[in-house]
Formats: structure tokens, sequence, C-alpha cells
């Protein structure tokens, strides 16, 4: 055997050795990343799914918002109407 075999063989031992050895801290990684990416993807989820409602609501805000301004400015001007109307009954009276 040629010595840089020996020296590969030697190495992989050694990390094999140490792998075994770390095994049970190994897996407690491995468990907690994959408990922290399904924690991940189930936020990602929520968070599209809240997108799309907010979404489906400012739609519906602003149809609220246009209603909102058209009944303003029909009761902008039936007010300013009115206020004529209370105008010339006074100027009615004071003349």
């Amino acid at each position: 055997m040629k010595l840089s075999n020996i020296f590969l063989f030697i190495g992989a031992a050694a990390v094999s050795y140490k792998l075994v050895e770390n095994r049970q801290k190994i897996q407690e990684e491995i468990i907690e990343t994959t408990d922290s990416l399904d924690k991940v993807k189930d936020s990602l989820a929520n968070i599209q799914r809240n997108i799309a409602i907010i979404q489906e609501q400012k739609e519906q805000v602003k149809d609220i918002a246009q209603d909102l301004t058209y009944k303003y400015k029909v009761l902008e001007n039936q007010a300013q109407v009115q206020i004529q109307q209370v105008k010339d009954i006074w100027e009615k009276y004071e003349s």
C-alpha cells in the first residue's frame, strides 16, 4: 500500500469515528433544522394567505372609499342647497 492511501484510510477512519461519536448531536441538529424548515414553510403559507386576504380587502376598501366619496359630494351639494335656502329666507325676513 502506498503511504497516501494509508493517510486517506486513516483520515476516513477518523472522520467516521467522529461522525459516530457525535451522531446524537448531529441527529438532534437535523431534527431541529427539519422542524425549523417546517415552521418556515407554515409561516410562508400563512403569510401568503394573509396577503391574499389583504388584496381582497383592498379591493373592497377601494369600492367603499369610492362610495363614500360619492356620498360626501351628494351631501355637500345638498348642504349647499339648504344653506342657500336658509340665506334666501333670512334675507326675506331682514328686508
